[in-house]
């Protein structure tokens, strides 16, 4: 590879002309003595592979998933010697993992294939994204169907999604099921048990 490891001159150059703009976070998916020609990097991770794996949970680490601890095994400069390193805290924010890890089990969210692709082909909606999020880990992610019943484009879990009427989802729905997980209401009870307002003596409420 040379002296630059397999970093081009030109992406270095284009880096710190960047960071002069704007925050950047240098990634290195290599060989460590490579640093030699980062000098300049005003923030670094050296993550060794470039893997997909390694990539993803490299970006997870700086969005602030989990948290960063390393030191370097060898000395690439002055300025990246042996046992050199950082922490960072984690932020607390959604990262990736395995529905095993949270509690949850592979062969049930399975299930949400056949319910969406039911309702799909009911015509219920046109395509949808469906995550499922536990612990602070995303643990299934996928999208289904298209944008519309007559366009063929298909639905993408990155897409952008004008949201209306998400109160009874992220309030009321979130609500009834923490009350019922704490045995304080049952899913067939009738709302007038619990809201005596809405009681009305001629039909159930």
């Amino acid at each position: 590879m040379g002296e630059n490891y397999g970093l081009s001159a030109s992406a270095i150059q284009f880096l710190e002309k960047l960071q002069e703009k704007t925050s950047v976070v240098w990634v290195v998916f290599g060989n460590p003595y490579s640093l030699v020609n980062c000098k300049n990097a005003k923030s670094l991770l050296e993550a060794y592979d470039e893997d997909p794996i390694t990539q993803e949970m490299a970006v997870q680490g700086i969005f602030g998933s989990f948290g960063f601890r390393g030191l370097l095994p060898v000395t690439a400069s002055k300025e990246y010697a042996f046992g050199d390193g950082d922490y960072s805290p984690a932020l607390h924010r959604l990262g990736f993992g395995l529905p095993e890890e949270s509690g949850l089990h592979s062969e049930n969210l399975a299930l949400i294939d056949t319910i969406l692709e039911d309702a799909i082909r009911k015509q219920a909606m046109p395509g949808c994204v469906a995550l499922v999020a536990k612990n602070g880990k995303i643990v299934f992610e996928k999208a289904y169907g298209k944008h519309t019943y007559k366009e063929e484009q298909p639905t993408r879990p990155e897409d952008i999604f004008d949201l209306a009427s998400v109160t009874k989802i992220a309030a009321t729905t979130l609500a009834i099921m923490k009350l019922h997980d704490e045995g304080k209401i049952h899913i067939y009870d009738s709302l007038g048990k619990h809201l005596r307002s809405s009681w009305v003596p001629t039909r159930p409420a």
